[in-house]
C-alpha cells in the first residue's frame, strides 16, 4: 500500500498556506503601512517556497501562489515609493510584461510534458490584465479633468497592454489574441485622446489604430499563413467602423474620415502587393483581399463626392478632397498603363479631387483672395502638366496629361 505523508492533498496545503499569508498581511496592515519595504520583502520571501514546491513536485499550480505573492510584493514596493493607488493599473504593465517574458522562455525551453508551466504563467498574465483593465476603466470618469498625468492612466495602460498582446500574437499563440491586441489598441488611443481633447475628435486614434493593425497584418503577410493575416484584416475593419461611428459626433469630420479610410485601404493594397513576390502566382486568397482593399478604397472615395457637390466651401470637405486626390494620384501612377476611352479615370479623378480641394480652401480666403486663388489653382495644374511632360513615356504621358488638362480647363 502506498503511504502518504499527510492526509491533505498538495493543493489543499497550498491554498491553506496562501490563505494564511493573506490573513497575516491583512491583520498586520498597520505594520505594513509603517514598514512597506520590509513587508514587501517578507511577502516576496514567503513566495519562494512555492517555487521550490513547484520544481520538486513538477506541479505548475504552485506557481499561482508565487505569482500572486510576487505581485503583492511588487505593488507594496510601488506604494512605498509613493505611487498613488490610481496609478496602479499603469504600474501593472511592467509586471505583466515580466510574466510574458517568463512564459515564453518557459515555452521555448521546457519539454512538452511540462507545457502546463507556460500555460499557467500566461493564464495569470491574462487574469492580471483583466483585473487592472477593469480598474482603469472604472476610474476614468473620476480622473477626468484632474491636472497632471492622471487622466491619461487608462489610455496609456491600454496601449501598453496592446503592445504586450502584439508581441504575444507575433510569438505564434492563438489567433484570438489578435482581437485582444486590436481592442486594447483602439480603445487605448481613444481614451488617451479623450483625456486631452474634445470627444468629437476621438475618431482619429481609432482610424490610426486601423492603420497600425493593417500595417502589421499586411507587412508580415509574406511570412505567415493567410488565416493569420485574416484576423488582422477583420480587426482593422472593426477599427474603421468604430472610427466612422465616432466621427458622426460631428458630421463634418465624417467626410474627412471617409477620405482617410480610402487612403488607408489603398495603402494596405500597396503593402500587401509588396509581400507577394510574383503577382502572376498569387494565391486566390491574396487576390480576394487585394480586390477588397482596392475597391474599398474606390468606394470610400466615391462617398466623399456628394459632400463635395453639396458643401464644397467647407474646409473639412476641402481637406477630404485633397486626401482623396493623394489616393487617386497613387492609383493613377500605379495603373498608368490602363486606358479607358483614351484617358485614365484615376488621373482624372485625382486632378478633379485636387482642384475641388484647392478651390475649397481658396474660398476660406477673404475678399478678392478667393478669386485670385482660383486662377492660381488653374495655373498650378498647368505647371504640373508641363513638368509631367517628358518624365513619362509617350503613351502614358498622353493619358495623364489629358486628365490634367481637363481638370485645369474645367475645375471642380
Amino acid at each position: 500500500m502506498k503511504r502518504t505523508l499527510s492526509a491533505f492533498t498538495a493543493g489543499s496545503l497550498q491554498h491553506l498556506g496562501l490563505l494564511t499569508a493573506l490573513v497575516l498581511l491583512l491583520a498586520a496592515h498597520q505594520f505594513a503601512d509603517a514598514h512597506p519595504v520590509l513587508t514587501a520583502v517578507l511577502v516576496f520571501l514567503f513566495s519562494l517556497p512555492y517555487v521550490i514546491a513547484s520544481v520538486v513536485t513538477r506541479r505548475a499550480s504552485f506557481l499561482y501562489a508565487t505569482m500572486l505573492l510576487g505581485a503583492v510584493s511588487y505593488f507594496l514596493t510601488c506604494h512605498a515609493l509613493g505611487a498613488p493607488g490610481a496609478l496602479l493599473p499603469l504600474l501593472s504593465a511592467p509586471l505583466v510584461i515580466a510574466l510574458l517574458i517568463v512564459g515564453h522562455q518557459l515555452r521555448a525551453r521546457l519539454p512538452a510534458e511540462l507545457a502546463s508551466y507556460p500555460t499557467t504563467v500566461f493564464r495569470a498574465m491574462n487574469v492580471t490584465i483583466a483585473i487592472f483593465a477593469v480598474w482603469a476603466l472604472v476610474q476614468v470618469y473620476g480622473l477626468r479633468g484632474q491636472p497632471g498625468f492622471m487622466p491619461y492612466v487608462a489610455g496609456l495602460t491600454f496601449l501598453a497592454y496592446a503592445g504586450l498582446y502584439l508581441a504575444h500574437t507575433l510569438a505564434g499563440v492563438s489567433a484570438v489574441y489578435t482581437y485582444v491586441f486590436s481592442t486594447f489598441l483602439m480603445w487605448g488611443g481613444v481614451l488617451t485622446v479623450a483625456a486631452a481633447a474634445p470627444l468629437n475628435v476621438v475618431w482619429m486614434p481609432a482610424m490610426a489604430s486601423a492603420g497600425a493593425i493593417l500595417a502589421v497584418g499586411t507587412k508580415l503577410h509574406g511570412n505567415r499563413k493567410y488565416r493569420w493575416s485574416l484576423h488582422f484584416y477583420l480587426s482593422a475593419a472593426i477599427a474603421i467602423v468604430l472610427s466612422l461611428g465616432l466621427s458622426i459626433l460631428r458630421p463634418a469630420f465624417l467626410v474627412v474620415d471617409l477620405a482617410l479610410a480610402s487612403l488607408l485601404m489603398w495603402s494596405a493594397y500597396g503593402w500587401l502587393s509588396k509581400t507577394v513576390p510574383d503577382l502572376s502566382r498569387a494565391m486566390l486568397a491574396d487576390r480576394v483581399v487585394a480586390k477588397f482593399f482596392f475597391y474599398g478604397s474606390l468606394l470610400f472615395g466615391a462617398l466623399v463626392v456628394p459632400a463635395i457637390l453639396l458643401a464644397s466651401a467647407s474646409p473639412y470637405v476641402a481637406a477630404a478632397a485633397l486626401i482623396c486626390a493623394v489616393t487617386f494620384a497613387g492609383l493613377a501612377w500605379q495603373r498608368r498603363e490602363q486606358i479607358f476611352g483614351a484617358r485614365s479615370i484615376y488621373a482624372l479623378g485625382a486632378v478633379l479631387f485636387a482642384s475641388a480641394g484647392l478651390l475649397g480652401l481658396g474660398r476660406q480666403l477673404p475678399g478678392w483672395g478667393a478669386s485670385v486663388w482660383s486662377i492660381v489653382v488653374a495655373l498650378a495644374l498647368l505647371v504640373a502638366l508641363a513638368l509631367l511632360r517628358g518624365r513619362v513615356d509617350k503613351e502614358t504621358g498622353r493619358v495623364l496629361r489629358l486628365g490634367l488638362a481637363k481638370a485645369a480647363i474645367f475645375p471642380a
